[in-house]
């Protein structure tokens, strides 16, 4: 991740924890996915540029997982330096419930960020952790299931799961292509 993908990753955190106060590790991570699926399918880039893996109760954002348990108190700083980076910006207030340490950087989140960060938040705010799990389970999931337990997921296949048209998959795909021939 570039340090603007990190800025950005901590804003859009903070921004669903300061909108939601103090929330369980679970519902945080969620949100976070189906405001990037929501993004992806609409506008055809991430909302975030994290990794999502397909874990036993959904999709998480690998970086910001692992800087919430670095928050937790758990040494991952050899395993992911990106997490470590992330981490000061989380606090934690008791086992899984979280607080962000500091507001968000509204310079590091667009307005579509914004727009399906707030539709996100709105709709799961409720949501107990086995429906939140539950709801997680899409598509996309079960795709990168299929393909092994705690496996990468596709960013094409996230957005058709989010409800993406055929026009916007292709646009993601042709992105995805550039960068990989500029990477």
């Amino acid at each position: 991740m570039t340090p603007d993908d990190i800025s950005k990753l901590k804003a859009a955190t903070a921004y669903i924890l300061k909108r939601k106060g103090d929330a369980d590790t679970i519902s945080v991570l969620k949100m976070l996915y189906f405001s990037n699926r929501d993004h992806l399918a609409r506008y055809g880039l991430p909302l975030v540029k994290d990794t999502f893996c397909a874990l036993d109760y959904g999709p998480v954002a690998s970086v910001l997982y692992d800087a919430i348990k670095i928050a937790r108190g758990f040494d991952l700083s050899r395993r992911n330096v990106n997490a470590e980076l992330v981490a000061p910006a989380i606090a934690q207030v008791f086992d899984y419930v979280i607080r962000a340490k500091e507001d968000p950087d509204m310079d590091e989140l667009s307005q579509s960020d914004v727009e399906c960060l707030d539709a996100s938040i709105e709709k799961y705010k409720d949501y107990s952790f086995g429906a939140l799990s539950n709801e997680s389970h899409d598509s996309a999931w079960s795709k990168a299931r299929e393909r092994g337990p705690n496996s990468e997921m596709d960013l094409v296949e996230i957005a058709e799961s989010g409800g993406a048209n055929d026009e916007m998959i292709e646009y993601i795909r042709e992105n995805l292509l550039i960068d990989d021939l500029l990477s």
